[in-house]
């Protein structure tokens, strides 16, 4: 049940790129009704896109609401901040200089959290830039704000990807299947097949029952060769990926602003859940107004607790080669 708001909501975005513009353009059409906040070095293009923006109004519900031009003492009294700067990937190209581009968003998720909490802020933060599972230990770790209040976008867009390729190619409606990807927002992620189900009946009955597959182990290959390529496939082509994620930010906004509790696979600090602790990992969470509730523990196969495990590893293997070169403190 939806509990009655007290005051307007306020979502303050930090970066202007594909992205934050298209999430602040998704805020609108979904009727998300706050006042929104966009902040970004590139004051002409924020300016241009806050009047465009502003224009869609009139076709909406958000009676009331103005996006406007911010500055980071808007913070101060935020419910959410989401941050999707990013420095350019394409500098960098495609895993050739994975360090170099971590290095650049720390020391820029370094420098804007340092920014949000000087302006007193002190609600929810959603990282989203890449790699988000580490960005997000960082920013946890630069703000000192309690760890449920730090959250990233984990895994939610592998899931939806999953569940989108499930339904064109199994002919269903993507509503029907629930079951998550977990672990690392990156190759180590891996897909929770023994809880994944399409109308409440487990994936592998489905394929046995209502299909002609043959080899089931060649269909989830295919199934997660796509989810592990298919987001640069998209960046190869476009430049970006910004549609799918912009959704995910959407839903993840909405849960937390309507304090619904829903639970969603998204980068949250383990304390010795599912076997990892000290480090920001793809997991599910019940989320609402003070960032995350609890952390859902789903009894894992040997073999897929193994797989989290093992990408909680390398997750905490970019934070150890963070600290050594004094890229990453605790406050």
């Amino acid at each position: 049940m939806k509990k009655t708001k007290h005051k307007a909501d306020k979502i303050i975005i930090i970066g202007d790129g594909a992205v934050g513009s298209t999430f602040a353009y998704t805020l609108l059409r979904e009727n998300v009704s706050a006042s929104i906040g966009i902040i970004d070095l590139n004051q002409k293009k924020v300016a241009a896109d806050v009047e465009d923006l502003n224009h869609t109004l009139p076709f909406t519900k958000c009676s009331g609401e103005r996006v406007y031009i911010a500055n980071y003492s808007d913070v101060r009294d935020a419910d959410l901040v989401v941050i999707t700067a990013n420095a350019p990937q394409a500098k960098f190209g495609e895993d050739k200089d994975r360090l170099g581009l971590l290095q650049q968003n720390v020391r820029m998720m370094t420098s804007i959290t340092t920014e949000i909490m000087a302006n007193g802020f002190a609600g929810v933060i959603l990282v989203v830039s890449n790699p988000v599972d580490a960005l997000t230990q960082v920013v946890q770790r630069v703000s000192a704000l309690p760890r449920r209040q730090v959250i990233g976008t984990g895994t939610l867009l592998d899931t939806a990807r999953l569940h989108a390729v499930i339904a064109d190619k199994l002919n269903v409606n993507s509503n029907d299947i629930k079951g998550f990807i977990l672990g690392e927002h990156g190759n180590s992620g891996f897909i929770n097949w023994s809880h994944l189900t399409i109308g409440s009946i487990p994936i592998l009955t489905w394929l046995e029952k209502y299909t002609t597959y043959d080899c089931h182990h060649q269909f989830f290959e295919t199934l997660e060769d796509y989810v592990r390529k298919i987001g640069v496939d998209i960046f190869a082509d476009k430049g970006n990926t910004s549609y799918g994620i912009a959704s995910c930010l959407v839903m993840i906004t909405e849960t937390i602003l309507s304090e619904n509790n829903r639970i969603l696979p998204i980068s949250a600090y383990l304390t010795g859940e599912y076997g990892v602790e000290d480090v920001y990992i793809g997991a599910p969470a019940i989320l609402n107004r003070q960032g995350i509730d609890q952390i859902i523990e789903i009894d894992l196969t040997e073999a897929e607790l193994a797989a989290y495990q093992q990408s909680a590893e390398v997750l905490k293997a970019n934070i150890v080669e963070l600290e050594e070169k004094g890229l990453i403190k605790d406050c």
